[in-house]
C-alpha cells in the first residue's frame, strides 16, 4: 500500500522525507520516497518545462513594446482623422436635411442642379475621408495581428529548436501555445477594440 503525504506550502520534502525515514527504522516493509526519489524522469522534465516555461515567458513579452507603440501611433494620429470623418457625415446628413426643408424654395428658384452637386461635392469628400480612414483602420489590424504572428512564430522557433535539442517535448511545446494564445489573445481584442 502507498501513502502520499501532503506537505504544507514551502516545506522542502527532503527533511520531511528524513524525518519519516528515522520514525520507520528499519522496518522492511516501510519504504519512504520523495517525488525527487521516485520518480526521477519525471522530475527531470518538469524541471526542463520550468526552465523552458521562463524564457517563454520573457519572449511572449517581446510583443508588448511593439504592440503599445502601435496603439500610441494610432490614438495619436487616427483618432483625430476618426472625429474629422464623423463631423464630415454629420455635415452630409445636416445638408440634405435642410435640402429636404427646403424644397419648396429649391424648385421654386430651380435650383435642383446646384443643389444636386453641392451635396454630391460634400459626398464625395465625405466618402473620400470614410475611405482613407478605414484604410488606415485595416492597416491597423494587420499591423496587430502581424506582432501577434512574428511573437507566436518566435516561441514555435525557439521551442522547435528545444525539441530538437531533445529537451523539450512535442506536446509541452504544444501546451505551450495553447497557454500562449490565452495571452495573446486578450491583447490582440484590446489592440482591436481600441481600433474600432
Amino acid at each position: 500500500r502507498k501513502i502520499l503525504v501532503a506537505l504544507p506550502d514551502g516545506a522542502e520534502p527532503g527533511p520531511a522525507a528524513d524525518t519519516l525515514r528515522a520514525a520507520a527504522g528499519k522496518a522492511p516493509f516501510i519504504e519512504v520516497e520523495s517525488f525527487r526519489d521516485a520518480s526521477p524522469e519525471l522530475r527531470r522534465e518538469i524541471d526542463r518545462s520550468e526552465r523552458f516555461l521562463g524564457l517563454v515567458a520573457l519572449l511572449s513579452l517581446v510583443v508588448v513594446p511593439f504592440m503599445f507603440v502601435c496603439l500610441r501611433y494610432y490614438t495619436a494620429t487616427l483618432v483625430n482623422r476618426e472625429e474629422r470623418v464623423k463631423e464630415l457625415e454629420s455635415k452630409l446628413l445636416d445638408r440634405l436635411y435642410e435640402t429636404f426643408s427646403a424644397m419648396r424654395l429649391v424648385k421654386g428658384f430651380a435650383r435642383e442642379p446646384y443643389e444636386a452637386d453641392r451635396y454630391a461635392r460634400a459626398g464625395e469628400t465625405t466618402m473620400k475621408a470614410r475611405i482613407a480612414i478605414t484604410w488606415q483602420q485595416s492597416l491597423f489590424s494587420v499591423a496587430v495581428s502581424t506582432i501577434t504572428i512574428l511573437g507566436t512564430g518566435l516561441i514555435l522557433v525557439v521551442g522547435g529548436i528545444h525539441v530538437m535539442r531533445g529537451q523539450l517535448t512535442v506536446g509541452a511545446l504544444t501546451v505551450v501555445v495553447s497557454y500562449l494564445a490565452a495571452v495573446y489573445g486578450p491583447l490582440s481584442s484590446i489592440a482591436h477594440t481600441t481600433g474600432q
